[in-house]
């Protein structure tokens, strides 16, 4: 999570530090830096300022008030970011600074990411994408849990171990078929009646242990087809869902352009992710909860990405529970 920001140079407006919790809500007048700080978020997390002109010379130009304009950014792991701006004879350098220390912008990604990879979302920006635009980048922020292809693969292999059990049980019967019939049309050998009984002793055992063999593999085949069908149902239901998705989502960008929502700008910063399923469906629906309160507190009631984040957050409720629920269940078995 970004801690602090800092910007001297930054549109006129005199050397600022501002502290940042999870939720920020800047008011004032017109003039009073609301919307610099946000500008200064961007242009130390990106370089630039979505919407506008990339180029160093540009960005001095735009949003520096003097020959030189510096911002930066702490985040809570004690890491400080720092993109310095600065005319120099003809031409602006852009310099890139890690804790102090001159940096790659490689290298100055890269501590970004490892400091919680903050990342900007720009609201107009994101209302002018076509649907499928605005679809990727939802599950840019909350990637699905789930991977279709590889299940099915998985359905295909599990279809094809099928196909194969079924091969040895046919098999199996015909060898118990064989079996049989040598039982019935058995003819004593020549010996005594030790060594006859000790034969049929022999073919009893060997036939018992053909229909364990059987048994069992009716139960593995039983076990496999139940869970080729959960899975195979489970996608189904995923896929259902993704198009309910797109529907809705089409729906809510109409009523969005009808009401005309006001452009919001807000960081997502992601929270540390750690190697469980539950944990990471916890921090999804703790940025989808601040999400939510921040478009509310913006008036934004109506718009597309107050509607998208009910949903992912409902959907990631929903996954929690059932994941839960599952914990209990192998606890339990």
């Amino acid at each position: 999570m970004i801690e602090n920001v800092k910007a001297d140079g930054l549109k006129g407006l005199p050397k600022f530090e501002q502290p940042l919790k999870r939720l920020n809500l800047f008011v004032g007048q017109n003039g009073s830096g609301k919307s610099a700080r946000a500008d200064a978020l961007k242009l130390a997390v990106l370089g630039y300022v979505p919407g506008t002109a990339k180029t160093n010379q540009e960005i001095l130009s735009s949003f520096g008030s003097s020959e030189k304009l510096f911002v930066e950014i702490a985040a809570n792991n004690k890491t400080t970011f720092l993109r310095r701006f600065a005319k120099e004879n003809d031409s602006v350098s852009h310099d890139c600074l890690v804790n102090h220390r001159k940096a790659t912008k490689e290298k100055y990604a890269a501590s970004l990411v490892e400091a919680g990879n903050p990342r900007i979302l720009d609201l107009s920006a994101f209302m002018s994408l076509s649907d499928q635009k605005k679809i990727d980048t939802i599950f840019s922020l909350f990637p699905p849990d789930g991977d279709f292809i590889q299940l099915d693969s998985k359905i295909e292999d599990l279809k094809s171990k099928q196909n194969n059990m079924q091969t040895e049980i046919k098999e199996t019967n015909r060898t118990i078929g064989q079996l049989n019939q040598a039982r019935t049309e058995i003819n004593l050998p020549s010996g005594t009646l030790g060594e006859i009984k000790a034969e049929i002793e022999k073919t009893e055992i060997e036939l018992k242990e053909a229909k364990k063999a059987l048994e069992e593999a009716r139960i593995e085949i039983a076990r496999e087809e139940a869970k080729a069908k959960a899975e195979k149902e489970a996608l189904e239901k995923a896929a259902m869902e993704k198009a309910k998705h797109e529907s809705e989502l089409k729906k809510a960008e109409e009523k969005a352009k009808a009401q005309q929502p006001i452009p919001f700008v807000s960081t997502v910063i992601p929270e540390s992710i750690t190697n469980t399923n539950c944990n990471v469906t916890l921090s999804a629906i703790s940025s989808l909860e601040f999400i939510i309160e921040a478009l509310k507190a913006s008036e934004c009631t109506a718009c597309a990405a107050l509607l998208i984040a009910k949903r992912e957050l409902k959907k990631h409720q929903n996954q929690l529970q059932s994941q839960k629920q599952l914990e209990r269940r192998t606890a339990n078995g």
